[in-house]
């Protein structure tokens, strides 16, 4: 049952990394040289972390999580056979390694936070920061009872998040 599980997984993770270069720019170079020579070379491996970790930020934002990393590492072994590392427990840790949060996906995505500028520091200087002079609308100031109620609801509702 287990290894089903894996091999579903595993055929969904080929599916979105196989979808991914079809998509990109320079995605059919890389499949056509994993047909024709079944290997990839240096430059042509980089170019694939490239295309993969764009389509992953395009989906699940600047930051995935250890899952959808890992679920991309798999999906490259399992497109590409031949550069899955038999010494390795899963043979993708060269592309993320969970435990370790490393890996040719990891080191992809930190080069592009360290590129992009942080977009909370722009949505921070758009409101004006906590210096900025706001105008205070003291009309419907609630007292009492229902100030209290007020405040109670809000802490005891859940966040959207949560």
């Amino acid at each position: 049952m287990v290894s089903n599980s894996f091999n579903i997984d595993a055929e969904k993770a080929k599916r979105t990394v196989q979808d991914a270069l079809e998509k990109k720019s320079g995605g059919e170079e890389v499949l056509e040289e994993y047909q024709t020579t079944k290997t990839l070379k240096h430059s042509t491996r980089r170019q694939l972390v490239n295309i993969v970790v764009s389509h992953m930020t395009e989906i699940h934002g600047r930051i995935p999580t250890r899952k959808q990393r890992e679920t991309y590492a798999l999906g490259i072994i399992s497109l590409f056979p031949s550069l899955k590392d038999p010494f390795s427990a899963k043979g993708y840790e060269h592309f993320y390694d969970p435990e370790k949060g490393t890996g040719f996906i990891s080191w992809r995505l930190k080069t592009l936070s360290r590129k992009n500028p942080k977009r909370v520091r722009l949505e921070m200087s758009e409101s004006g920061g906590p210096s900025r002079r706001r105008r205070i609308d003291d009309v419907q100031q609630l007292e009492g009872d229902a100030c209290r109620e007020a405040i109670s609801f809000l802490v005891h509702t859940a966040d959207e998040t949560e």
